[in-house]
């Protein structure tokens, strides 16, 4: 995914994506140290980090 993709897929802003790069908040790949691009999965386990609360 791109960061536009990511972006529509979060519902987070790409300035806000681009943010949590720079601080290698979340998963990303920059390869030839260009573009970002992101793994589906690994965003979706990212969102799913710090469940809280017990869900019965």
């Amino acid at each position: 995914m791109t960061v536009e993709d990511c972006a529509l897929y979060t519902g987070l802003s790409t300035s806000y994506i681009y943010k949590l790069t720079h601080r290698k908040e979340i998963p990303f790949f920059k390869p030839m140290g260009k573009r970002l691009y992101f793994k589906r999965s690994e965003i979706e386990q990212w969102l799913l980090r710090n469940r809280q609360g017990d869900v019965s």
